[in-house]
Formats: C-alpha cells, structure tokens, sequence
C-alpha cells in the first residue's frame, strides 16, 4: 500500500494544495517513507516488494542522504545487468 500511496503524492498531486492535503493526513515519516518506497521500486517494479523477504517499512525512515543516493544507484545498475 506504501508504493501506492507514495505514486499518488508524488505523481498525481502536482498541485501545492493537492500535496498540502496528503501531508496533513499522513505523518512527516510516514510521508516520506511512502515517498522513499516509490521511488525505489518504480524502476525495480512493483513484483520486486513481493519478492523482498528482509525488507520492512520503518528501514526506509533510517536510510539517509548519500545511503539513499547509493542504493537508488544500485537499483538502476540491477536493471541494466538484466
């Protein structure tokens, strides 16, 4: 449910007062945890949360600046080795 909630804030809500109402219902963590979760597996797809076995929401909140930028890098290096 995180993928999609984090698809609808991030693609479907381009307007400031579209965004502002997604951030009034969700907490700053969740919020950004969602974000995080699209993201990721927006180029890995959706299958892929399915197969993570050691993965759970409250991990995403603990990854930081550049541990964030380095696995989204490694994301994008899985899919050009397939």
């Amino acid at each position: 449910m995180a993928y999609y909630i984090g698809k609808a804030i991030k693609e479907q809500h381009s307007s400031l007062a579209e965004r502002s109402l997604y951030w009034n219902k969700f907490s700053i963590n969740y919020h950004q945890n969602c974000q995080k979760i699209y993201e990721l597996f927006e180029s890995l797809g959706i299958n892929q949360i399915y197969q993570s076995k050691r993965m759970h929401f409250s991990m995403f909140r603990q990854i930081k600046g550049n541990n964030w930028t380095q696995l989204l890098q490694e994301a994008s290096l899985l899919l050009l080795g397939d």
